[in-house]
């Protein structure tokens, strides 16, 4: 009976090591604006030594309390642009490449420029977005006309950014 009990234990206590693993692993750490999109990366999405290569000191660590926002600019040189791109039908995006990370507030005005109107977002009728939505703009009282949105990318599927219209701030995501 102390052997079985033993093991039984030995298990559960690998079993939920593995699963504080897999938590860390998945949990988001960015929220990036990637030039007409918002993504939603996972701490098992950005190489280490990409990580390293942050311009910023916040951009070189990822966070333990949720996902920071950031936005990302794209390089200049040519060559760049062209392996950037490759990369991108691989599956590997700018959003992954913390060295291409900027402050949110510094790409607010791009932001406001491809955010589009809340008012032309039309979900089906009784559809989960459009609930989400509706509870959305009752519980924090804003007028669809003062707000803007964009789709949010994650590995699960796309989601609905809302952004006030006036000053760019990502408010929530549905």
């Amino acid at each position: 009976l102390p052997f079985d009990l033993l093991c039984v234990a030995l298990l559960q206590l690998a079993a939920f090591s593995y699963g504080i693993y897999a938590m860390q692993a998945g949990r988001p750490v960015f929220t990036v604006f990637t030039g007409n999109t918002l993504a939603v990366v996972s701490a098992a999405e950005i190489d280490p030594d990409e990580l390293a290569k942050g311009r910023s000191e916040e951009f070189r660590h990822l966070s333990l309390t949720g996902p920071r926002l950031v936005a990302t600019i794209a390089p200049s040189d040519p060559q760049e642009l062209s392996t950037l791109a490759l990369a991108g039908m691989a599956g590997f995006g700018i959003q992954q490449l913390p060295k291409y990370y900027v402050p949110y507030a510094k790409r607010k005005s791009e932001i406001l420029a491809v955010a589009r109107p809340l008012g032309a977002f039309n979900p089906p009728k009784g559809s989960i977005e459009e609930i989400k939505l509706r509870s959305y703009l009752e519980s924090s009282g804003k007028n669809p006309a003062e707000l803007r949105y964009l789709p949010v990318k994650t590995r699960q599927g796309v989601l609905l950014g809302i952004i006030d219209a006036t000053n760019g701030d990502l408010l929530e995501i549905l």
